[in-house]
């Protein structure tokens, strides 16, 4: 699992430094986890339609197609809150209902809820490990 950016604080935006603004470096990195997390449901006999973008540019790009847009924005959280409905999660407590107004306690949930996706996919392939048959009966026919 990528590095997730969990510790952003109100000096982190007063300063504008690189946790302070949300920007597409951020975008890409959450896009990234959503697809590493989606691509080990299978392994669980689950299965998600996300739609992760990893290829966001800043505006002064070329192509417009990688621009942040507020549209794509939706399908961006949409991915976010998929992955926690597959998995059974609650969206954590300040996970924004649109990126307008977005607050750095937001861009934490954000990342705070694929964290919560990864730990439970985790403790889900450690039960099976643990329960399987060389475990789970074995000596009863069970």
């Amino acid at each position: 699992m990528i590095d997730l950016v969990i510790d952003r604080t109100e000096t982190d935006v007063l300063l504008g430094n690189s946790k302070g603004i949300y920007q597409a470096e951020d975008l890409n990195r959450v896009g990234q986890a959503v697809e590493e997390l989606a691509a080990l449901l299978p392994q669980l006999d689950l299965q998600t339609a996300v739609a992760p973008k990893t290829d966001w540019a800043p505006p002064e790009a070329y192509d417009p197609d990688k621009w942040i847009r507020t549209a794509n924005m939706a399908v961006y959280l949409e991915n976010v809150t998929t992955l926690l409905s597959t998995m059974g999660i609650l969206a954590p407590v300040d996970f924004p209902v649109d990126m307008n107004f977005l607050t750095y306690r937001g861009a934490n949930a954000i990342e705070k809820a694929l964290l919560q996706v990864h730990d439970r996919i985790c403790g889900i392939q450690n039960a099976y490990q643990y329960s399987g048959a060389a475990y789970a009966g074995e000596e009863t026919g069970l």
